[in-house]
């Protein structure tokens, strides 16, 4: 299991820490895609964790929306390697 903590919470900012960078940058690009002001970037770099930042009034629901968006990429990509097999 991934350990994910909210680091900061404010009116128009959340920044998120994943120990995996790997989903950070999936979730940074979804946001992206829907022209959220997002970016990622790695605290220290003795230190794994990755983080991220959303800068937007609904944080919130923009990253809720990412997040079914990836999940429905993933299924999309799941399905076409399972047709390929």
């Amino acid at each position: 299991m991934m350990d994910i903590s909210i680091v900061e919470k404010t009116g128009d900012k959340m920044e998120i820490e994943f120990q995996n960078k790997e989903a950070g940058i999936c979730l940074v690009s979804e946001l992206l895609d829907a022209e959220v002001d997002a970016y990622g970037y790695t605290p220290h770099p003795l230190i794994p964790g990755y983080r991220v930042c959303v800068e937007s009034e609904n944080h919130e629901k923009d990253v809720k929306k990412a997040i079914k968006n990836m999940k429905k990429n993933w299924k999309d990509l799941e399905q076409q390697i399972m047709d390929k097999l």
